[in-house]
């Protein structure tokens, strides 16, 4: 059987053929062919590396403005931006927040939620953060609303910066954790009720009340010293420049004011279990084989109560008071 192309003719001696344009299309097809394939693997590239790691963590932003941001979540990236008018209180916040100079990083978010008054926030109990009404809404894993508003800049490699405090803020990919009810306090022998009388009302359920401070020691230096770091349970009491040992755990009500003007420092009321009422000035200091050493600045810390891990950290206690909750 012969089969002949429909490009060729038979005049009864010999064929002829025509002269194909199909190659002369394929050629002016093939930079079309070529773009288009590059756009596709150009397209498909840009949506593979616009996703993040899928194990890196990162925080997604969506701020006021309407502008929604992802940026990876690194050393560098978040700056807390606070200034509590006073360096060593501010090198004391640094401490607490677990900063490198000092423990390494420890992954916490800072809340503030009056003047003089912050929480701590581990990175593994966070959840979300919600615009409402101006304030900052804290989610975290256990379903536990704080509200405050975040303290803190976010930075992208490219020099852009976001503020924490006016975004709704979300936190992916970091590994959670639900606090156990010992972690709560739930278990705790000894639960208080923290009240802020001033800027605004507001009572929490606290255990742990302790003194953050700093102060500097010489010890192990020949020439010149140190600044170091402690948290306590105890401190003096001073009356008349008489000074009296005594433990935060040992009395029912705390309560610190602000001092009078023959005072200098902050003022305490305690209330023991049996009725005992003293009052003074507070002092908070640490010893060691270079002797007694008084707190460049010192905050009262507390641990939330229901949270898992959150602590409050005042800054100006001569706004609050401690009462031991009934067992």
């Amino acid at each position: 059987m012969l089969i002949l192309s429909k490009n060729a003719n038979y005049n009864g001696q010999r064929f002829t053929f025509r002269r194909s344009n199909v190659l002369t299309k394929i050629r002016w097809a093939l930079p079309v062919l070529t773009l288009s394939v590059l756009a596709t693997v150009v397209f498909f590239t840009s949506l593979c590396f616009a996703q993040p790691v899928s194990d890196q963590p990162v925080l997604q932003l969506r701020t006021k403005l309407g502008v929604d941001v992802t940026i990876p979540l690194e050393k560098s990236s978040l700056e807390f931006d606070f200034d509590l008018d006073d360096r060593d209180k501010n090198t004391l916040m640094r401490y607490l927040l677990g900063k490198k100079e000092f423990r390494g990083e420890k992954d916490k978010f800072l809340l503030q939620v009056v003047d003089g008054v912050y929480m701590i926030v581990p990175y593994e109990i966070f959840q979300q953060a919600e615009l409402r009404e101006g304030m900052q809404v804290i989610t975290l894993t256990n379903g536990h609303e704080l509200e405050g508003k975040l303290v803190g800049i976010a930075h992208l490699p490219d020099c852009r910066k976001y503020a924490l405090g006016t975004a709704n803020v979300a936190l992916s990919n970091w590994p959670k954790k639900e606090p156990g009810l010992e972690e709560c306090g739930e278990k705790s022998d000894e639960l208080w009720q923290l009240h802020i009388r001033e800027p605004v009302d507001l009572t929490y359920s606290v255990f742990n009340p302790r003194f953050a401070f700093r102060y500097y020691s010489s010890v192990g230096y020949l020439i010149g010293g140190s600044f170091r770091y402690r948290e306590s349970l105890s401190f003096y009491l001073t009356v008349e420049n008489e000074e009296s040992l005594a433990n935060l755990p040992d009395f029912e009500e705390i309560s610190f004011t602000k001092s009078t003007k023959q005072q200098e420092g902050v003022s305490i009321h305690l209330k023991s279990k049996d009725g005992v009422e003293s009052s003074g000035t507070v002092i908070v200091k640490a010893k060691d084989s270079e002797g007694w050493h008084e707190a460049k600045a010192w905050f009262l810390v507390v641990d939330l109560a229901d949270t898992g891990g959150v602590s409050i950290v005042l800054s100006e206690p001569q706004i609050c008071s401690l009462t031991k909750s009934s067992k």
